[in-house]
């Protein structure tokens, strides 16, 4: 597991531990602190997407990494280019007309 999964089912416990205190039992709390079973639910449903596609993704890397390895790369030679002109293109129509 990498570190987002790991972070979302330790908030998920925190959340869903919390939240079932918080509910549960008669504590004259806050009473937005009932929105911490629900926020539990929700990243637990999170990792569990998570956990489920992690060996996909995996699958699907490697994949794509032999696809591009069995690709035929292109290593033709390059055109030589032209020599650069020592002086300028106006110094050699000078120096011929001389």
């Amino acid at each position: 597991m990498t570190v987002l999964p790991k972070t979302l089912l330790a908030v998920a416990v925190t959340g869903l531990a919390g939240g079932v205190v918080i509910d549960s039992c008669d504590i004259s709390a806050n009473p937005a602190l009932s929105v911490v079973l629900p926020a539990g639910a929700v990243t637990f449903g999170l990792f569990l997407i998570l956990f489920m596609l992690e060996k996909e993704v995996a699958c699907y890397d490697m994949d794509q990494q032999n696809r591009l390895e069995s690709l035929p790369c292109n290593t033709t030679a390059a055109k030589p280019r032209p020599q650069s002109r020592s002086q300028p293109f106006m110094a050699e129509l000078k120096v011929k007309t001389l």
